[in-house]
């Protein structure tokens, strides 16, 4: 064996793995030599066969190798439904153009209902093996679920209110085997699955706000305006702008109060505003006094 040589591995005529020996390779005592296939094998039975060729072309081959490659977890007959209905299921993967649809509107208020997402279920791997899966879904660039499960049926919910009411093309189911042994890694996903969700809210109480990013969108001059008064009153945007507004809101209140009087009691309001204004001693004092300001006008 020497640098420049070639060991490759062979299917039949098909060449899956090959690698050209350099200095490198020998500098480790026990020198041992690892080859990456250029090509993934399909799952089932596989006879490889080791083939060495030096420089000069003279070609080495050696006894086959029989090997067996894991099949990737099948995903089927995947639903999804809705967290408040057992009879609202959808299937999936049912058309290529068709949309599972679910729909919430109208359901009745219970306790716990809107704390609940969508619901995926289907079958994965082979039931009644001992294989296990991490299950994960993904739609609208979020993942709205993952969980590890047995083979056989699944089930998964997700969060509520993780997705806004639309139609969506890319939801993606995804199984990956987690058990020790040949399929360790393996990895299936079915995506583009198609899914209408529309979800109304039922029930809105107990509500508390806290910080957030809740922000109004301001023309540049009136954003430099509000800056420039909550400055000058020494106060934050924010601040001047609910200060402000509830000092108006408290001005358009008063100004539509108004209250309501029976017959009788109207007839005694006129009558009060009607009777010649009795005399007032003290208030014609107080106007018969002249301002400072205007002593030495003359009238």
């Amino acid at each position: 064996m020497a640098v420049g040589d070639v060991v490759s591995l062979h299917e039949g005529d098909r060449t899956v793995a090959s690698k050209t020996i350099t200095a490198a390779d020998f500098s480790a005592p026990d020198a041992a030599m690892l080859l990456t296939l250029t090509e993934a094998l399909s799952s089932g039975h596989h006879r490889l066969t080791s083939q060495y060729t030096t420089t000069a072309g003279e070609t080495r081959v050696g006894h086959g190798v029989d090997i067996t490659v894991a099949s990737a977890p099948a995903l089927t007959d995947l639903k999804i439904a809705s967290p408040n209905s057992d009879t609202a299921v959808q299937a999936l993967n049912e058309s290529s153009t068709r949309y599972a649809s679910v729909s919430d509107a109208g359901t009745p208020w219970i306790t716990g209902n809107y704390d609940r997402g969508l619901v995926f279920s289907g079958k994965v791997g082979t039931a009644g093996s001992t294989d296990q899966y991490l299950i994960s879904v993904s739609m609208g660039g979020k993942v709205l679920a993952f969980d590890t499960v047995a083979a056989g049926d699944f089930s998964l919910a997700s969060a509520a209110n993780l997705l806004a009411p639309g139609y969506y093309d890319d939801l993606s189911i995804s199984a990956t085997n987690i058990s020790s042994g040949d399929g360790n890694g393996l990895s299936t996903t079915v995506q583009g699955l198609k899914l209408g969700h529309y979800w109304a809210a039922q029930f809105l109480g107990d509500t508390r706000g806290g910080h957030g990013n809740d922000n109004v969108l301001l023309l540049p001059e009136q954003h430099d305006l509000l800056d420039r008064a909550a400055t000058l009153l020494g106060k934050s945007r924010s601040d001047f702008i609910l200060e402000t507004a509830c000092e108006r809101a408290k001005t358009i209140v008063l100004e539509q109060v108004f209250f309501c009087l029976d017959e009788e009691k109207f007839r005694q309001f006129t009558a009060l505003l009607d009777a010649p204004q009795e005399a007032n001693p003290g208030l014609e004092r107080l106007l018969a006094v002249k301002a400072p300001g205007a002593q030495g006008i003359v009238e």
